[in-house]
């Protein structure tokens, strides 16, 4: 039984997506609402790169955006937020949470930039073929910053989002 990409053959030869196959099942995934998504990409990331990745310069729209009454970001910046929680789970699902925030603002030589301005450019394709040689490939064991001056940048920037944000 032939089948396309990202479908699954059913008994009677029609073509079923896995995302109608698991809501057919009762199982399937519901996108949280924009202000999860913000409140997860807040305790992620932080708010200086949520506004950076979104394409807004105002830092403080992510703590607004997090909120349940808080304002709804345009459909370019929800966008960019939920392809921004999706990456970063999907990275952090496999490498954890630290190297997941340094994947997003260290530069990446297939998108000739940090995924951090491909999402804020709306290289979506791009961005999923980054993160697919990312998480396929051996880690180098030569790393061009050396990782305590990476975690510290990581510390100072997380830092620099909680005082700002009292």
């Amino acid at each position: 039984m032939e089948t396309t990409k990202g479908t699954v053959a059913r008994a009677d030869d029609e073509q079923i997506s896995p995302g109608d196959l698991m809501a057919g099942l009762g199982l399937g995934t519901v996108e949280p609402d924009i202000h999860r998504v913000a409140r997860d990409l807040l305790d992620a990331l932080g708010r200086t790169l949520i506004a950076a990745l979104a394409g807004t310069r105002d830092r403080q729209l992510p703590k607004s955006w997090a909120r349940e009454d808080g304002p709804l970001p345009s459909p370019a910046e929800a966008r960019r937020l939920r392809l921004a929680r999706a990456t970063f789970l999907r990275i952090s699902d496999v490498e954890g949470g630290d190297v997941a925030r340094a994947w997003f603002i260290l530069g990446n030589k297939r998108l000739g930039a940090t995924p951090l301005t491909a999402i804020r450019e709306d290289r979506h394709d791009d961005l999923m073929a980054a993160i697919d040689d990312f998480l396929d490939q051996p880690l180098d064991p030569v790393f061009e910053i050396p990782l305590d001056v990476l975690l510290k940048l990581m510390i100072a920037s997380i830092h620099d989002d909680e005082e700002g944000s009292r």
